[in-house]
């Protein structure tokens, strides 16, 4: 557990001992048969891949965490990794895996009641419609999200300035810009 957490501070500022310390994390997780800690070094070399553009490698470590966490019933570690599993594909332009995994994911995370979580979700959904030129569909994934922000008290950035990039995308730029 220590050394995924070393790995998500150094992650944004030496990607190279974040790497390392996620694979001491899994070679010490499978040594002594940890398997959610297993799943999280997993997961964090696909957020380590990810981040620089790695996206088969990202996937593959993605998958083998969902796998983990499947085995182990563990329902936050599968909808974090079915989210992840969603984004890949959506970079990848293969909209529809990227649904399934994006709709299974907020499902999950929905029955969770991961209201946090839960916001990611529809955020990352609406970027989805957002892509696919489902603008409607896409506002009401960032509004639902916003609103449910505000409602718990914690306002995200993300929907609104999503919002003002679907605007931007129609053309309505004096919208996207109250947005932004």
């Amino acid at each position: 557990k220590t050394l995924n957490e070393l790995f998500r501070v150094y992650i944004n500022s030496d990607p190279v001992k974040a790497i390392e310390y996620a694979q001491q994390a899994l070679e010490l997780a499978t040594e002594i048969d940890d398997k959610k800690g297993m799943a999280a070094s997993y997961n964090n070399l696909g957020i380590a891949y990810k981040t620089h553009g790695a996206l088969d490698n990202a996937l593959e470590y993605y998958m083998k965490s969902l796998q983990i966490y499947e085995s182990i019933e563990n329902k936050e570690g599968i909808a974090t990794s079915k989210n992840n599993i969603g984004n890949i594909h959506s970079f990848k332009k293969n909209f529809e895996q990227a649904m399934k995994y994006l709709e299974e994911s907020h499902l999950l995370f929905t029955e969770l009641n991961d209201t946090v979580k839960i916001i990611g979700s529809m955020n990352n959904l609406g970027n989805l419609h957002s892509e696919l030129q489902l603008y409607e569909e896409a506002l009401k994934y960032y509004t639902d999200a916003f609103e449910l922000s505000q409602k718990i008290g914690k306002v995200f950035a993300d929907p609104l300035n999503n919002i003002g990039n679907l605007y931007f995308k129609q053309g309505d730029y004096e919208k996207a810009a109250g947005f932004y």
